[in-house]
């Protein structure tokens, strides 16, 4: 049975002889610099939130719900409203989590009983210190 994919995320890798350490994405057997210093947390989260909102293109035309998916719907908000307002950062720090939670599964899964799984889920998980 293979292996379930992990989500989309950062990961620290460590400074060697040849180079320091550095930010990356982890996207199942890619690994994408960003470019960003272990003490440049803020860049790196950017650098992921622009990896995860130009990763999804939804399909053209009036799609069914059930043809869509969460994270392409998240990745439309994060292109097109998220530049544009004032809370830019906060949206994509709020996405991430709703794209771990089940990006992967389609738009006509959110019903009442699946949020109230997510904000379970989500409250149950120790704040992240930067």
């Amino acid at each position: 049975m293979p292996r379930r994919r992990l989500p989309v995320r950062l990961r620290l890798r460590k400074a060697r002889a040849d180079r320091a350490a550095i930010w990356v994405i982890l996207d199942g057997e890619k690994e994408i610099s960003t470019r960003a210093g272990a003490d440049a947390v803020q860049t790196a989260q950017e650098a992921l939130e622009e990896y995860l909102a130009s990763r999804h293109r939804p399909p053209a035309g009036e799609p069914n719900p059930a043809s869509l998916l969460v994270a392409e719907v998240i990745a439309t908000y994060l292109r097109e409203h998220a530049p544009k307002s004032r809370s830019a950062d906060w949206i994509g720090h709020t996405a991430e989590p709703i794209l771990e939670w089940r990006g992967d599964k389609p738009l006509s899964a959110v019903r009442g009983e699946y949020c109230r799984m997510y904000v379970s889920w989500r409250t149950a998980q120790r704040i992240k210190e930067l």
